[in-house]
């Protein structure tokens, strides 16, 4: 009997869904006439942790059922499988500014 194998795999780990997020903030332009340093540190202090606060879905359970990665997703998309409320988490990352 033939050995089963794997002919497509896709791999999303945590640190994929903060650049995700953060790219999408930034080519949305709600990052707009932020100063580029200010921007630098939303980037440093994003986590998944934090985005799951902001998701109404459990990222990992959602995920579960993609038959695709993340590749060409968009912030529109990504608030409307995770219930992501992109306008508080960019308040709570620059409440942190602070």
């Amino acid at each position: 009997m033939e050995e089963d194998r794997i002919i497509k795999q896709i791999t999303i780990i945590e640190k994929d869904i903060v650049e995700l997020v953060q790219s999408e903030l930034y080519n949305s332009g709600l990052l707009e006439g932020m100063d580029i340093e200010d921007i630098k540190r939303l980037d440093e202090m994003a986590s998944f942790e934090l985005i799951q606060n902001h998701c109404d879905n459990n990222i990992e359970t959602v995920l579960s059922g993609f038959k695709t990665g993340l590749n060409d997703m968009e912030l529109e998309e990504f608030e409307y499988w995770f219930g992501f409320n992109s306008d508080d988490y960019l308040e709570e990352l620059k409440g942190l500014l602070k």
